[in-house]
């Protein structure tokens, strides 16, 4: 085992050196006080050059965080944009797959016999619940006297037209439509 020796005489020198680097350091700020000057001018004066140098670099630094954010914005924008046009263009081709498919659909089950049940209007006869036909005042695909004919064949059901809608009055008018659906169920329930 190595053990250092440290003698009481240098410990005393350390002790008596640090308390005169202490006084003179006191007695150099007393001076400054009672004379408002400062005793060491060359190292306030290096003190204060170091500051604006660094006040200098931390501007640069700052002018080019902004800098940098400016063009991070830029390019921030530029990308949201291409985003927002890229989803455009995908709803855009989902909903023209959507039609596609909705128009092979109505091709499979449309087409014979074309886009109606034969037989249907004979087995109308069998429903005995409470039915509502609501039907498009527009709709120039199918009359309304169509409607009303298979209207009349369900003993007990009503017809009612809606206004400004066409074929599809659940989709042209959705509000009416489901306010009628609603009356019409609240009636049936009593």
């Amino acid at each position: 085992m190595k053990s250092t020796f440290i003698s009481t005489s240098a410990l005393s020198a350390a002790t008596r050196v640090s308390l005169i680097k202490a006084q003179t350091k006191l007695a150099e700020a007393q001076k400054e006080v009672t004379t408002g000057r400062l005793a060491d001018v060359g190292a306030a004066l290096g003190y204060k050059t170091g500051q604006t140098i660094t006040l200098r670099q931390d501007h640069v630094r700052l002018k080019t965080i902004i800098d940098t954010n400016s063009v991070v914005s830029t390019r921030l924008s530029a990308t949201q944009a291409a985003l927002k046009s890229l989803s455009d263009d995908a709803q855009l081709f989902v909903s023209q797959l959507i039609a596609a498919r909705n128009r092979e659909a109505t091709a499979r089950y449309g087409w014979s016999p074309y886009l109606h049940d034969p037989k249907l209007k004979g087995r109308l006869h069998r429903i005995r619940i409470p039915t509502l036909f609501l039907w498009g005042a527009a709709d120039r695909i199918l009359s309304e006297a169509y409607g009303r004919a298979y209207c009349a064949a369900i003993a007990g059901a009503r017809f009612e037209t809606i206004e400004r809608a066409g074929h599809y009055p659940h989709i042209e008018q959705p509000d009416e439509f489901a306010r009628r659906i609603f009356a019409f169920t609240q009636e049936s329930a009593r």
